[in-house]
C-alpha cells in the first residue's frame, strides 16, 4: 500500500510532501496548522528540522540527495476501452500518483 501525504497527517502538523533518499528512506516535509516563525518541518528518522519557508524544506532535502520517488515501475495502465468513465478514472489515477509523490 502506498501512503499520501494526508495519511502522515496530524493534530498538529499537515504532511505536504513525501520525498526519500538515495537509501530508500521516507522524508517527509509537513506545516504546522497553526502560525508560527517557522511553519515548515523535515522529519528524517530521528532528525527533524524547521524552516520559516516551504521552499526552504525542499531546497534543504534536495541538497542533501533527496528526491520525490518515481511512480511504480510498469507505469499507469489506461483501459484499452474507450468509455468516458475509464478515461475519468485513468486520469484520477494519474493525478493521484502525480499530486503525493
Amino acid at each position: 500500500m502506498l501512503l499520501k501525504p494526508s495519511d502522515l497527517s496530524n493534530a498538529a502538523y499537515d504532511c505536504h510532501i513525501i520525498m526519500e533518499t538515495l537509501k530508500g528512506e521516507p522524508v517527509l516535509i509537513l506545516k504546522k496548522k497553526t502560525d508560527s516563525p517557522m511553519n515548515w518541518c523535515v522529519i528524517q528518522r530521528f532528525s527533524t528540522c524547521f524552516f520559516a519557508t516551504r521552499k526552504e524544506a525542499i531546497d534543504f532535502c534536495e541538497k542533501r540527495g533527496c528526491g520525490i520517488p518515481k511512480p511504480p515501475r510498469g507505469g499507469i495502465k489506461i483501459a484499452k476501452n474507450d468509455s468516458s468513465a475509464d478515461r475519468l478514472a485513468a486520469v484520477q489515477t494519474k493525478t493521484h500518483i502525480q499530486t503525493w509523490y
